[in-house]
């Protein structure tokens, strides 16, 4: 199982790792002239709104597994509600 960690360039800096973050899915490498972009599944009952809002659109985001970084980008879309989620891309 991965170890999933999150860090948005936001203020306050937002850091999200398991049990709040769930799953990362939707990896798209891009094609096309289309950026690659991936989605990070955070558990509603975990995170509080109020972290997410103002939704930190653009901020910079780098998602680790383990120590490695293995995607860096921005916030492009910030999803509220029962099944909170952020998509990242390049």
């Amino acid at each position: 199982m991965s170890a999933w960690r999150l860090e948005v360039d936001s203020v306050p800096m937002l850091s999200l790792a398991a049990p709040e973050l769930l799953a990362v899915t939707g990896w798209a490498c891009g094609s096309d002239g289309a950026a690659p972009t991936l989605t990070v599944a955070l558990d509603g009952a975990r995170v509080s709104v109020t972290r997410l809002d103002p939704p930190p659109l653009r901020a910079a985001a780098r998602l680790f597994d383990g120590a490695d970084c293995v995607f860096t980008g921005c916030v492009q879309a910030v999803r509220l509600g029962e099944t909170p989620s952020l998509t990242l891309e390049t």
